[in-house]
């Protein structure tokens, strides 16, 4: 009998279930791109935003058997992150956040895209509140604190 834990589901099961297949899928990707500088530096962009896009999907897969669990849109949101695709980040990140307002990295990795100054959605004030709404729910986390020092020092 095997249990798994993902977003706050349990999945129980006596033999493999389309949501294991899913997880190992994902596994698989990250893993891969863990180690995508180390395994292959002659790898393109294009197959690295490749696999990336694979990940992706594989994170919508998985959203069916955890439906509101705010992990998925923040992964996915965070792939557009990496991949620099802050549009679409945003979109994911803004999700996770109303699926769950207690988490902390999606309202930093929100941060980081408007007080990014090479960014098009940079706006240091969006940024600031953002960052005050996640002091507020956890003061004592330092990313969050660093983030907020790094802002007022820089107006």
């Amino acid at each position: 009998l095997g249990q798994v834990v993902i977003g706050g589901a349990i999945q129980t099961s006596h033999s493999r279930t389309p949501w294991m297949f899913e997880r190992d899928i994902h596994d698989r990707v990250r893993r891969g791109l863990n180690n995508e500088e180390e395994e292959n530096m002659e790898r393109t962009d294009l197959e690295s935003d490749a696999e990336r896009m694979e990940g992706i999907r594989a994170y919508h897969r998985l959203t069916k058997y955890a439906p509101t669990s705010a992990i998925h849109p923040f992964f996915v949101g965070f792939e557009y992150y990496d991949m620099g695709d802050h549009e679409m980040a945003i979109r994911y990140l803004k999700q996770a956040v109303r699926m769950d307002p207690t988490y902390i990295e999606a309202y930093s990795y929100l941060a980081r895209i408007y007080s990014d100054p090479h960014s098009q959605w940079h706006n240091t004030s969006t940024a600031e509140q953002i960052l005050r709404v996640a002091y507020s729910v956890n003061p004592n986390n330092q990313s969050i604190r660093q983030q907020l020092i790094h802002i007022f020092r820089s107006n």
